[in-house]
């Protein structure tokens, strides 16, 4: 995976994006990016995409394409999966996880003829279970995941990282890495929503296959 940094600047706007495109030898319409709405739709998306926005999805994936596919993050979690015949990335907030997004990768990565098991998986910087305090209602959501719940003085606090690398290894992956980076906790690197209270994002890329 590839993923910007603060020092990149904000990915809300195309000057960013292109400038940071070209850093990693590509340009803006090389790129196929999805427009998150926290769902669980991913769409499989193909060379004569390149350069457009996929409205209302959170996940895109490829066959053996040479452009770049990407979600913009900002505390949610990106997840990045690459096989010999498959590439894809998807933006993961706890709705996203609790509608199933995971599950439909997995179903789509079937679909295009690639065995989950020979995927790998990359689960990249987001907000980590030190600051993703939730209320009862998520927790609710959860049940059969508790071991991924924390609880402190009354609060309670959720790892969404780990509940996302469960559901993989659940659904057959053999191939993952999990980052132990939180967004929250780095404010020098990474932008967070929660912690900044605006609305700035880092663009994660899945590398093209060749």
């Amino acid at each position: 995976m590839i993923i910007s940094e603060k020092k990149d600047g904000p990915m809300n706007g195309k000057k960013n994006k292109d400038i940071f495109l070209k850093k990693h030898g590509s340009a803006g319409n090389n790129l196929i990016l999805g427009e998150q709405v926290h769902g669980k739709n991913i769409e499989i998306v193909g060379k004569s995409q390149r350069g457009e926005t996929i409205r209302s999805t959170d996940g895109l994936i490829s066959g053996r394409e040479s452009f770049f596919i990407g979600v913009t993050v900002a505390d949610c979690i990106p997840i990045s999966f690459f096989s010999k015949e498959v590439s894809g990335i998807l933006h993961v907030g706890w709705r996203g996880l609790e509608r199933g997004i995971i599950e439909e990768a997995l179903q789509k990565i079937v679909l295009m003829g690639e065995r989950v098991e020979k995927v790998f998986f990359e689960i990249g910087p987001s907000i980590g279970p030190c600051h993703f305090e939730v209320g009862d209602d998520v927790v609710e959501r959860f049940k059969g995941y508790e071991k991924f719940l924390y609880r402190e003085k009354g609060k309670k606090f959720l790892d969404i990282k780990n509940i996302a690398g469960q559901k993989l290894k659940n659904g057959g992956v053999k191939n993952l890495m999990i980052s132990d980076k939180c967004t929250y906790c780095n404010p020098e690197r990474y932008y967070s929503f929660r912690r900044d209270k605006k609305l700035k994002s880092m663009l994660a890329l899945n590398y093209p296959l060749k």
